[in-house]
């Protein structure tokens, strides 16, 4: 019998408050840990705490890394994982002196970085382009550039043209779960060579203009090499 593919992934997702006392803490966080390459859903584990649980009780994310290591997590994601991440250490910073860390060994990879670069390709651009006037707007910003939300590219793939993002965080971890596994059923090496612990900001320029893997692939390389250049120039 052939040896069953496994990674084990980590998607996490935070609400958090905005301009009040408690300015950008969260009030909602969950994960969804499970085999990206496995399709039974009773092999995935579920968790959320509320803003009790999170305000006043900082423990709930070493509960999450005590599940990521009894799970042997291979790699944490988010959809914009700095911001949830920076979200995760901001709360932990107002409520404990004990400093937020990954666990070791534990790898990390934008979820947003991926789709943007692997969904929004020629494919989706004729899509677009043949697309109904009257379904458009679900699928731009405000200001009518394409989005590259979660909610949109979503809405995309799965052929449902009005789904609501619930922006609890739960509901939203297991929306993103569905996008990842589509991403590694897919682009699984490219993801390893390019992705994993290679996080890229994502503009809404290169969204809305170049709709070429490829391209994007060197864009995101080159932004690499010049970094590990500057890095040598300042030894």
């Amino acid at each position: 019998m052939a040896k069953k593919k496994k990674l084990t992934v980590a998607v996490i997702d935070t609400e958090t408050t905005m301009r009040n006392e408690h300015s950008h803490l969260i009030f909602d966080f969950a994960f969804v840990i499970g085999n990206v390459y496995d399709n039974h859903s009773y092999d995935i584990l579920e968790k959320n705490y509320l803003i009790k649980d999170t305000l006043k009780n900082p423990d709930a994310y070493k509960q999450f890394w005590d599940y990521c290591s009894r799970m042997g997590v291979d790699v944490i994601t988010a959809y914009n994982l700095n911001f949830d991440l920076k979200a995760m250490q901001k709360t932990q910073a107002q409520f404990s002196d004990k400093q937020l860390r990954l666990p070791n060994g534990v790898d990390k990879v934008c979820l947003m970085d991926m789709c943007q670069t692997f969904i929004m390709n020629r494919d989706f651009k004729i899509w677009w382009d043949n697309l109904e006037d009257s379904f458009r707007s679900q699928f731009t910003t405000d200001k009518g550039n394409l989005s590259y939300s979660a909610e949109c590219l979503y809405r995309y793939l799965f052929d449902d043209y009005f789904y609501k993002e619930q922006h609890t965080a739960l509901r939203d971890c297991r929306m993103e779960y569905k996008l990842l596994k589509y991403c590694y059923s897919k682009w699984s090496p490219e993801i390893n060579k390019h992705f994993i612990n290679n996080i890229k900001g994502v503009s809404w320029r290169t969204a809305n203009k170049i709709f070429s893997k490829k391209e994007k692939l060197a864009m995101r390389n080159e932004k690499r090499k010049k970094r590990a250049n500057q890095i040598q120039m300042d030894f």
